[in-house]
């Protein structure tokens, strides 16, 4: 072929793409409608009272100067008043996001795709299920609504302000005022939900700069202002009060200060985030969508061989893996948690769409390489194939099936609105301490974490928030098979 780039893109409304859409869209579904099975807990009531009784802004700047400043999750935690009183507008927050998290998908792909608009759903359908399914700790991200307003309302504004900065890299001339504005807006709630968040946001409006100075872009300046921005917000963050007092508290529970040793854990890390790349169906999502691909610009080598360019893409991912893992390690002086891990692993996945446009020249000649050798269905099926396959291989995906066919979810739905029943409408005092029934299973991926016994001193305050909210002196879960619900005056029975 003279042109080395010629590709023909699958038919649109062909079979094939329309099966492949309704695949995902099935597997996004299948996420929102687990949101019928949470139930709030933990921080969820804490903050829910004191919103309540202190107000919202009384209530953020408590939280900023005394325990954390993820200034915008602070100031968010004012809908858990809201959410956490009206269980069916709880059990719509997974959907909610989710459907946030297609609109701002649907907006970057459509600033970086000319295709139709079959092909450009199918892209964001393919790239949300992707993400989704491969959470690390979806209960704790996408189930708990204090989760996600640290973590998932980061990920869903991270990708608005994408979407917005795609438009002024690829059609500039295209940016209205209101798109403006509305990155402005996104951007303080990509800044200030969690550091790591925040930290991967900064560390691509550094490499956007680069790009615009080195390719002479008509919006260099722009860019310039965005890191600005994004830099003194990251600073409003990390020098909150709060972090200082809280990191105190962290030396003084764990007994751990710092060493060295914290320099030498991060490096595993750095490989770690690439796990999150190549375990989940990050990479088959994203072949899939290549197929589809019709850039809105003209891809570019940057003056630099494809070796030098897939040595850059390795290296810059192993330095933002490294340090996120080492920020985790600064700040929680131990191993990130889950919630952690699902920020990093949001990260990687936003790494590997950066390196997708950074790679595009190679991506294109690849694809016209295989379409040489390779029949256009054959290509199409492979890629598809192992999309589906890996995402229904991810645990998040097969446990939901699994709990949903054998009615464990159900089960697991009906203990609790049985325990909510038995809890009085109006306790008549703080000296009421009521016995809960126990759970029949905690079926993954929606449970997040069941009540434990008053031994459990590190836990308890999961209990007392419960309890504290309803009106309750305290609850006790009773294991045994005689019948619950019993409410004893003053102590446990």
């Amino acid at each position: 072929m003279s042109d080395p780039y010629f590709f023909r893109t699958p038919d649109e409304k062909k079979i094939p793409t329309i099966g492949l859409s309704a695949f995902f869209l099935a597997i996004l579904g299948l996420f929102a409608f687990l949101g019928f099975f949470v139930f709030p807990i933990a921080d969820d009531h804490l903050y829910a009272m004191s919103v309540t009784h202190n107000g919202t802004f009384s209530h953020f700047l408590h939280m900023y100067t005394t325990a954390s400043g993820r200034f915008a999750a602070n100031l968010l935690y004012g809908v858990t008043a809201i959410f956490v009183g009206n269980l069916t507008l709880y059990h719509t927050v997974a959907a909610i996001h989710i459907v946030l998290l297609v609109l701002c998908v649907r907006a970057l792909v459509a600033a970086c795709h000319e295709g139709g608009k079959s092909s450009c759903w199918l892209i964001t359908l393919c790239l949300c299920a992707a993400f989704v399914a491969g959470l690390p700790s979806s209960r704790q991200t996408l189930y708990w609504l204090c989760g996600t307003i640290v973590y998932f309302i980061p990920f869903n504004a991270l990708f608005g302000v994408w979407a917005i900065t795609a438009m002024l890299a690829f059609s500039p001339f295209s940016v209205k005022k209101r798109h403006m504005a509305i990155l402005f807006g996104l951007l303080p709630l990509a800044m200030g939900g969690n550091e790591i968040t925040a930290s991967t946001c900064l560390f691509f409006f550094f490499l956007a700069w680069i790009c615009a100075r080195r390719t002479g872009h008509p919006q260099k300046r722009l860019f310039g202002y965005l890191l600005l921005t994004a830099t003194v917000l990251l600073l409003f963050s990390f020098l909150a009060p709060g972090n200082f007092v809280r990191a105190g508290e962290i030396a003084s529970e764990s007994g751990r200060s710092w060493q060295w040793k914290f320099l030498l854990r991060p490096f595993g890390g750095a490989f770690e985030g690439y796990k999150w790349i190549f375990a989940t169906p990050v990479l088959p999502a994203v072949a899939l969508c290549c197929l589809y691909l019709k850039p809105r610009w003209k891809p570019c080598d940057f003056g630099l061989s494809p070796t030098k360019r897939a040595a850059i893409v390795l290296g810059l991912g192993c330095l933002l893996f490294f340090g996120e893992f080492l920020l985790a390690y600064l700040a929680g002086k131990r191993a990130p948690s889950a919630r952690i891990q699902t920020a990093i692993y949001a990260s990687a996945f936003a790494f590997t769409l950066a390196a997708t446009v950074f790679l595009m020249k190679d991506i294109l000649w690849l694809r016209s390489w295989l379409a040489q050798r390779i029949k256009a269905n054959t290509l199409l099926a492979a890629a598809g194939g192992a999309a589906i396959l890996m995402t229904l291989a991810q645990p998040n995906v097969s446990s939901a099936i699994r709990n949903l066919a054998n009615g464990e979810l159900f089960a697991y739905r009906e203990a609790w609105l049985n325990r909510l029943a038995l809890i009085p409408p109006e306790p008549s005092g703080e000296n009421l301490v009521l016995t809960l029934p126990a759970l029949p299973s905690q079926p993954y991926p929606v449970a997040f974490e069941d009540f434990l016994d008053s031994s459990d001193k590190k836990h308890q305050w999961i209990r007392l928030a419960f309890a504290r909210y309803h009106g309750l002196k305290d609850i006790t879960v009773d294991h045994a098979p005689a019948a619950p619900g019993n409410i004893v005056n003053g102590s446990k029975p």
